[in-house]
Order: structure tokens, then sequence, then C-alpha cells
């Protein structure tokens, strides 16, 4: 889904915007980091991936990456 500024938004900001948006559709990255989290975010959603840190916040698998799906997080 690509990224369209409000009709609002007025020139120059609005050609910034729209750059802005053509980089984000365009990504292209060879790795992502994630943020070692010490507490389950607050509104998961299906398809939510995320870091635990396995001892403040253990859901289930100890440390490690988790996917959010049918109700539960499901250790990758």
């Amino acid at each position: 889904m690509r990224y369209q500024p409000g009709p609002w938004l007025v020139s120059p900001h609005r050609e910034e915007f729209e750059r802005i948006g053509d980089v984000l559709l365009n990504l292209d990255a060879e790795s992502l980091a994630l943020a070692k989290l010490a507490a389950a975010p607050a509104r998961p959603f299906d398809g939510m991936i995320v870091y635990a840190d396995g001892t403040n916040w253990n859901p289930g698998g100890g440390e490690g990456i988790y996917a959010f799906y049918a109700t539960v997080w499901n250790k990758l």
C-alpha cells in the first residue's frame, strides 16, 4: 500500500512527503533490527513480530523472536 499525503498538504511539503512515500514503497532491506521487549505489547495483532527478553516477559519459550497469530505468541 502506497502512502498518499492528504489533499490539504501544500507544496513544497507535499513533494517531500511524496518522496518519503516512494522510499518506503521501494524499501529493500537486507536486515531488520528488533528491540528486545521486557513486556508484552499492549495491543497485539495477527502478524505482529517481536523480540521477547525471556526474563521479564517470557511468552513461553524463553528469549527469542515471536509472532502473534491464532490469539497466542508463537516462537519462530
